[in-house]
């Protein structure tokens, strides 16, 4: 799958798009699969209009023409194209909207993009003036607005409700389109069950259960320095981090799985946050810096790492972690215990408290 947007893609999938200024409606895309997964995905739009004769796609799906492109970094396409979305029947409006981080990573967490998304988009009669999504502070509950709050006019509503209550009319409007076959997100018949599923899940994300926090230990730490492996666009600090692509300093990491571990979140499989988790010689465990996708991660992960009894290491006074190895030919560049004695293996982290007792003109 192929994220562009708020929309995941496969190859073959029916889609609707700009070429050059052209609109394409009711076209195919195919992506290379060797390029699947990467921050440049090679793809094709294949198509029948005339004007937008390009690179030949190695499957065409029927169509006479096809177009070559690029999807960089997850979002940014090239060569022309853009505006891509599942392709609408033409008595299906499709509305510009804006949908906030927190619900938008909780579809992508749950998965349930493919279901919610064309909900938002669609113009079927309710809900149309509504442009604006974001999660609610009542529980099962999402906020639509016209416009950019609090002068816009908005509606709390049950998350459940709204997928019911759109997908039915949507359902009715395909209904009676010959082409509700070919609709790239199939019938919009979705089920009881279907909902009840993404309530709960809704509600439980709300209350706090945002995220799934992994730990990787030794090698497995290396996954979360290649840059391959993390979620696209670019954004927040995870992607500026001084050690992707140098595993060859990271050896005190992966040399001391009882000491150090890096706590991770995923989204769509690829790393949204991460930081490192270090054990003390208290017993304890504190987090280090954390790095992330989207700055409200930051948060989330801090807060559930604290339910787990894990705190903020510059947050406490002078803190220890003895490793048990430490002779190697280079060193990471750490965040918090930056100080190490290389006879005994000591790491120290001073925490925000500490202040040197020297050129203090008196103040202190």
């Amino acid at each position: 799958m192929v994220r562009v947007g708020t929309f995941n893609f496969k190859s073959g999938d029916i889609i609707s798009c700009k070429i050059k200024g052209y609109i394409v409606k009711n076209g195919r895309v195919h992506f290379r699969s060797d390029t699947l997964g990467t921050s440049d995905v090679r793809g094709w739009i294949c198509h029948s209009v005339v004007e937008c004769s390009g690179d030949e796609s190695p499957d065409r799906y029927g169509f006479e023409y096809s177009w070559g492109f690029h999807i960089l970094d997850g979002n940014r396409l090239t060569d022309g194209v853009s505006d891509i979305v599942p392709y609408f029947p033409t008595n299906v409006e499709v509305k510009k909207v804006t949908i906030s981080n927190e619900l938008d990573t909780f579809l992508k967490l749950n998965q349930f993009d493919d279901i919610v998304n064309p909900l938002f988009y669609s113009k079927v009669g309710i809900f149309d003036e509504y442009t604006h999504y974001k999660m609610s502070d009542t529980d099962g509950c999402i906020i639509l607005s016209s416009g950019i709050l609090p002068n816009a006019k908005k509606i709390e509503i049950k998350l459940s409700r709204f997928v019911r209550q759109v997908s039915t009319k949507l359902n009715e409007l395909l209904s009676g389109d010959t082409s509700k076959i070919e609709y790239a997100c199939g019938s919009m018949d979705v089920s009881d069950k279907t909902i009840e599923k993404i309530y709960n899940a809704f509600v439980s994300y709300q209350k706090n259960d945002k995220c799934t926090i992994h730990f990787l230990k030794g090698e497995d730490i290396l996954q979360g320095y290649d840059r391959e492996n993390y979620l696209y666009p670019e954004g927040g600090t995870l992607h500026k981090s001084c050690m992707i692509g140098y595993p060859q300093y990271l050896e005190l990491y992966t040399k001391n799985p009882n000491q150090v571990q890096l706590a991770v979140v995923y989204i769509q499989d690829k790393i949204a946050a991460r930081g490192l988790v270090w054990t003390a010689i208290d017993g304890k465990m504190y987090s280090d810096r954390i790095y992330y996708k989207h700055d409200w991660l930051e948060k989330i992960v801090s807060e559930k790492l604290r339910s787990m009894g894990i705190e903020f290491v510059q947050e406490k006074p002078i803190r220890v972690v003895q490793l048990e190895k430490w002779e190697f030919t280079y060193y990471p560049y750490v965040d918090s215990f930056y100080s190490f004695d290389r006879t005994t293996g000591l790491l120290v982290s001073f925490g925000n408290g500490m202040r040197q007792l020297r050129n203090t003109n008196g103040n202190i």
